[in-house]
């Protein structure tokens, strides 16, 4: 049987999480650079091109943004194993109350590995599907940023 997953408290506890100075300028220069990626991973979607580069991109986008709502509000993975997981379960319980994509955070993240990693094959209907949902959690995060 699968363990459950830890919540926010639990990551803090065990360290996979920390607090750190809210920073809302750094917070909104990663908002940009994710919008960036988000607008990266359209073309090569919308042209064909690489699409397994425009996956990565749509993931970044997401997990910047993410991480940009963390750093407004004082928090920052910790550099250890599983650090992007604890950014999908942060963005879960706290951003998926704005936006239900949110939630799906993970599921980018796990396919993205498995394209990485376990040489899946990705199809534009994948790219766009989880396109959208990358910019869900952008807008959700951008939203946390404003409202930090």
């Amino acid at each position: 049987m699968t363990p459950p997953r830890p919540d926010v408290a639990a990551l803090l506890r065990a360290g996979r999480l920390q607090r750190v100075p809210a920073d809302s300028e750094a917070a909104v220069a990663r908002l940009v650079v994710a919008e960036q990626h988000l607008d990266t991973a359209r073309r090569l979607l919308d042209e064909q091109l690489d699409l397994e580069i425009a996956y990565v991109a749509l993931y970044d986008a997401a997990r910047k943004a993410v991480t940009a709502a963390m750093l407004a509000g004082g928090l920052r993975a910790t550099n250890r194993t599983g650090a992007h997981e604890a950014v999908a379960i942060w963005c879960a319980e706290s951003l998926g109350q704005r936006n239900p994509a949110a939630r799906h955070f993970d599921a980018l993240r796990r396919r993205r590995n498995r394209s990485e990693y376990d040489d899946l094959v990705l199809s534009g209907a994948d790219v766009s599907v989880d396109l959208a949902d990358a910019a869900a959690i952008v807008a959700a995060a951008t939203a946390a940023v404003r409202a930090a």
